[in-house]
């Protein structure tokens, strides 16, 4: 679906792949493919992407593959939107992985 949000990443944490809908969602002209996924994580969610995104490189598996996440993605320009974040790993070559995330852009939960 052309309209559908989404990011690959390799199992070396870097964007290989991101859909022009991604791009929109996230405010990026272009400049996404070949960035470490942190570029994309707030702050305050970094040592939990990296020690999760470690175990599922190592062991193939994770608590988090397929179960839909309501988190906070970073945008181009600093700020933060709420998405809701669904992560797939898929065979690659040569042994290797990538890792799907598809994106849906969620309203600001009002206070």
């Amino acid at each position: 679906d052309p309209g559908t949000a989404w990011i690959v990443a390799d199992d070396h944490n870097r964007i290989v792949a991101a859909s022009s809908a991604a791009l929109e969602l996230l405010g990026w002209a272009d400049g996404l493919v070949g960035q470490r996924l942190l570029i994309l994580i707030p702050a305050q969610l970094r040592e939990a992407h990296l020690a999760g995104f470690s175990r599922i490189v190592v062991s193939g598996e994770g608590q988090l593959l397929g179960v839909p996440l309501a988190l906070p993605a970073m945008c181009a320009d600093g700020s933060e939107i709420p998405i809701t974040l669904t992560l797939t790993r898929h065979a690659a070559r040569a042994g290797r992985h990538v890792y799907l995330g598809v994106l849906e852009g969620r309203a600001t939960e009002e206070i």
